[in-house]
C-alpha cells in the first residue's frame, strides 16, 4: 500500500450539502501517501495543502474517515506525488464544485476541488480509478469505483 484514499464524512453545512446532492455518505476525498506520512488534499477555505497523516488517525479510528486502497506502482506513486505537490497553494475551486448542484460544465487548472484533484493526478499517472472527466467526479464516484477497495480498521497502517 503506497497510496490510499481517505473518504471523509464531513458534518459542516457545506459537507452536508455535498453529501445530499451527490447521494453519498462522503463529502471529501484526500490522498494519503503512506510511506511519506503525508496527506494532500484540496480543502474548502484552504486550497491544495499537504499535512501530516498523523493528524487523521483519530478521525479514522472514530469512523469519520474511511480508507480505500487501489493498485499503483512505485513509479505511478512518485509521479502522482510530484504532480500533486506542484499544485500546493492552488485555490479551492468553489465555482466548479457547485456543479454538484448546478450541473455546470467546466474546470480550471489553477483551482481544484478534492475529488477532481485526486482523479486528475491519478489519471495523469495512468492509475486506473474511473474513466470520466475529473471535474465530473464527486467523492461518491471515487469510492464506488470498481478499482478501489475499502479497508477494514485492522488493514489500515496507523
Amino acid at each position: 500500500m503506497l497510496v490510499l484514499i481517505q473518504a471523509h464524512k464531513g458534518r459542516s453545512f457545506f459537507s452536508r450539502l455535498i453529501k445530499w446532492f451527490t447521494r453519498s455518505e462522503y463529502s471529501h476525498i484526500s490522498t494519503w501517501f503512506v510511506q511519506e506520512a503525508v496527506v494532500i488534499e484540496s480543502r474548502e477555505g484552504k486550497g491544495v495543502i499537504e499535512r501530516s497523516s498523523t493528524l487523521f488517525q483519530e478521525a479514522i479510528l472514530k469512523g469519520v474517515i474511511s480508507v480505500y486502497k487501489f493498485d499503483i506502482t512505485e513509479e505511478q506513486k512518485e509521479q502522482m506525488l510530484r504532480e500533486m505537490r506542484e499544485t500546493l497553494g492552488k485555490k479551492y475551486d468553489w465555482l466548479h464544485v457547485s456543479k454538484f448542484i448546478t450541473r455546470r460544465r467546466g474546470s480550471s487548472d489553477d483551482r481544484w476541488f478534492c475529488s477532481e484533484h485526486f482523479l486528475h493526478h491519478a489519471q495523469s499517472a495512468r492509475v486506473s480509478i474511473l474513466n470520466m472527466d475529473p471535474w465530473l467526479a464527486d467523492p461518491g464516484h471515487i469510492v464506488r469505483s470498481p478499482n478501489v477497495t475499502k479497508l477494514t480498521l485492522s488493514e489500515i497502517p496507523l
